[in-house]
């Protein structure tokens, strides 16, 4: 029987094939070429996520891979959201014609198979290397022997200082949705990417502990691990962003998924369905109270006092409110998520907005700039007080979409439409399989199921690349800056002495607590003292899972 890629490849070809040949009229054209590039993204997922064997089985989205889960995301964000793109859009959308929606989705359909070839390839073995080095330096480990323990008091401590950096980014109305949108656009301080960054620090707490608890579960993990998931839905609220929600959630799934090898589906549900009730209309009624048009915006300490009633109001159905009229008369419900699942989540709007403009009305941006701002963007602001602030999706909004320059929001660019407008289509076929092959490399090297060490390292890449909405020029900047924090949080955490002692095996070959704390080598299963699967007197160590990191560290 053919494997279930090739069937999907053969619908797309089909599908394709078919658009080629009865050339359909431009509606049903965006249509069909919607439905061509969901399949075909789809059958690459099954590609690249399938393999055969026991070693290679549950590669894919059972075990959150960043790759095929990307491609999942893509699937719905640039194929089936496309299809609202039959009938004319309003607002600044109005200004795409739905023949240049066709042309982009063409381009992303040539994209796909780029991808793959980049991913199926590889970055390269030096590439690898580093990668495996680097997770290497993250799990403090040395000439292949464990580094130390979990240290619990440290995960605390990664959460008091995310919250700490939060509370002054509100304070400082450098908070999400709270911030003045005119002053982002026209400076910024030498403090204000290190609040950014330290206060990223509590979905790695988060991270962790979701670990901890799906490893030996007990009261004190499960309080901390409900403080710290309660502290990042209340960050996430208090934000106005709903994709904060989202990456909490993840974080927490993919933390547990890869800890007990099963995807938590009924936790799943649940918080799609609370997503969905509760998140979407809150974030309808409390944008539209914190940022009223034509009046003064409401203060961030306003905003944050105000959030809890809105949320009880929300709860009860009546849609949020501060007692006035503002709030109350939201859309249905049905409209906010139709309008968060197309317009909000789709990613070709910016790539048929550059194929229509550029470059007869916006000449090509150069190339040389991939290379150029990643390396300016790294110099400290504190170095360079006059460095120029980052404003592509502000600036985008007014090239592409006509939008006046007192209109302060920053338009959502995906990389393709990034790529394209710094040359055309040879550039984004070419960075397509580069960036196939960087998330190979972050699948291959950085996954936790090698070491569950590497969960808030991975855990904050896979919620930083799974989305669509981040031009390839930022990106670079925010990658290693997010690397090396993110290795720091996992070396403070784990970087304490490593046991010497015998652990105490307790029931199905989970490591009795010791003195309040679990005294096991982190570097193996639960119960085994060190990476090799034996004892120091050589004796078959418990049972393990197929999670368990051996000497090879590949055999997972």
């Amino acid at each position: 029987m053919p494997a279930a890629w090739t069937v999907l490849a053969a619908v797309a070809i089909v599908l394709w094939l078919v658009d080629l040949a009865i050339v359909p009229a431009v509606p049903d054209r965006v249509v069909l070429r919607s439905l061509a590039v969901t399949v075909e993204y789809l059958a690459v997922a099954a590609l690249v996520g399938g393999g055969r064997g026991r070693r290679r089985r549950g590669r894919g989205l059972r075990q959150f891979r960043l790759g095929p889960w990307s491609l999942l995301v893509s699937a719905v964000t640039t194929g089936l959201a496309s299809i609202a793109w039959r009938n004319p859009q309003s607002g600044f959308l109005a200004t795409i014609d739905r023949s240049s929606v066709a042309h982009a989705l063409a381009i992303i359909g040539l994209t796909a198979p780029l991808w793959a070839i980049g991913y199926l390839v590889g970055p390269g073995l030096l590439a690898l290397r580093m990668g495996q080095r680097l997770a290497a330096v993250a799990t403090s480990e040395r000439d292949g022997d464990g580094g130390g323990r979990y240290r619990p008091r440290a995960v605390w401590v990664l959460a008091g200082v995310s919250i700490v950096a939060r509370v002054a980014q509100i304070a400082l109305g450098q908070f999400g949705y709270l911030a003045d949108p005119s002053k982002a656009v026209s400076g910024s301080s030498w403090y204000a990417q290190i609040l950014v960054q330290a206060g990223g620090l509590g979905l790695a707490a988060l991270a962790i502990a979701s670990v901890e608890l799906a490893r030996f579960g007990g009261v004190r993990r499960r309080t901390a691990f409900l403080v710290l998931l309660g502290t990042e839905v209340g960050f996430g609220l208090i934000s106005g962003m709903k994709g904060q929600f989202v990456f909490t959630l993840l974080a927490v799934c993919v933390s547990f998924t890869v800890a007990r090898g099963r995807l938590p589906l009924r936790a799943l549900l649940g918080a799609a369905a609370v997503f969905v009730l509760v998140v979407v209309p809150f974030n309808a009624a409390y944008r539209d109270l914190v940022r009223t048009h034509g009046r003064e915006n409401m203060s961030a300490p306003a905003a944050v006092a105000i959030a809890p009633q809105v949320v009880v109001q929300t709860v009860e159905g009546g849609g949020g409110g501060d007692g006035d009229d503002d709030g109350k008369d939201q859309p249905p419900l049905t409209t906010l998520v139709g309008s968060t699942v197309t317009e909000r989540s789709r990613s070709v709007d910016s790539l048929a907005a550059v194929v229509q403009k550029t470059p007869n009305l916006v000449p090509y941006q150069s190339i040389f700039e991939l290379i150029t701002d990643p390396v300016l963007g790294l110099v400290p602001r504190a170095l360079w007080p006059d460095k120029p602030v980052r404003t592509a999706g502000y600036t985008f909004n007014q090239q592409y979409y006509d939008t006046p320059a007192n209109l302060y929001s920053a338009a959502a660019i995906s990389p393709q439409a990034d790529l394209f407008r710094h040359g055309g289509l040879l550039v984004v076929l070419v960075g397509s399989a580069i960036i196939g092959a960087g998330y190979r490399l972050v699948d291959e090297t950085l996954h936790p199921a090698r070491d569950l060490r590497l969960t808030a390292l991975y855990v904050s890449l896979f919620t930083l690349l799974l989305t669509s909405e981040w031009t390839v020029t930022d990106l670079l900047v925010s990658l290693p800056i997010k690397i090396g924090i993110m290795v720091a949080a996992c070396r403070f955490v784990y970087g304490g002495q490593a046991a010497r002692d015998r652990v105490r095996v307790g029931r199905d070959g989970a490591p009795a607590d010791n003195r309040g704390q679990g005294a096991w080598r982190v570097s193996g299963y639960p119960g085994v003292p060190g990476a090799s699967g034996r004892g120091r007197d050589s004796r078959p160590a418990p049972r393990r899972t197929p999670l368990t990191t051996t000497g090879s560290r590949r055999d997972y």
